[in-house]
């Protein structure tokens, strides 16, 4: 079991498997410059990455949000 003190340091810090996700959004917007051709597969590639990212900032403000009601100081 976590002491309170393990408790507060992982308060919002953003996990691995969120790391995991950003970077692969990253290399997505990468791979994607890299082509250089406008395309409906690019168009595909595009909503995709955006939808990621979408679904990503409603994660972190529900986080946000939660970390707020616990009367946790956030910058």
């Amino acid at each position: 079991m976590k002491n309170i003190n393990d408790i507060k340091r992982q308060v919002g810090k953003i996990n691995e498997t969120d790391l995991i996700k950003i970077r692969e959004i990253g290399k997505e917007l990468e791979a994607f410059g890299a082509k250089r051709a406008i395309s409906t597969e690019g168009l595909k590639t595009m909503y995709n990455i955006q939808n990621r990212i979408h679904l990503y900032i409603e994660q972190y403000t529900d986080r946000l949000l939660h970390l707020l009601k616990q009367s946790h100081m956030v910058d």
